[in-house]
């Protein structure tokens, strides 16, 4: 409530002065004073605006800091984990080259073995026929 009074009744003459009827002098005079004893405590101010953004802020830079937090934490996890798969990639790899190499290397040896036995009969055969 407003601590200066408001004169109504100088008001309502001013307005009947102006060419208004007693019925508008009243109903406007009565506007005016509802309006001047209205509660404005309740209104929001700059002030106040400012203040709750700051916490707004405030609060949105909190939950920044903490998403980037746990993004960065699950970014790390998963290289870890990238890094494991990697490695295990690369273990199975290297198995699977020796697995081949020893394959090869037996099936050249094979070959190299059955030639050095046809090389051998041949000789043998040729030897023999030539006695």
């Amino acid at each position: 409530m407003s601590l200066v009074s408001l004169d109504t009744l100088a008001i309502a003459r001013k307005l009947q002065a102006a060419g208004f009827s007693d019925v508008q002098a009243e109903a406007m005079t009565g506007v005016l004073r509802d309006a001047h004893e209205a509660d404005l405590s309740t209104l929001v101010t700059k002030v106040d605006l400012k203040t709750e953004l700051d916490l707004l802020k405030s609060a949105l830079g909190t939950e920044t800091a903490l998403l980037r937090s746990d993004l960065n934490a699950e970014s790390a996890l998963l290289r870890s984990d990238l890094k494991s798969e990697i490695t295990l990639v690369r273990s199975d790899l290297k198995t699977e080259i020796a697995d081949t190499k020893y394959e090869i290397l037996k099936w050249v040896l094979s070959a190299i073995g059955f030639q050095t036995i046809v090389v051998v009969g041949a000789i043998v055969a040729l030897t023999k026929g030539l006695h």
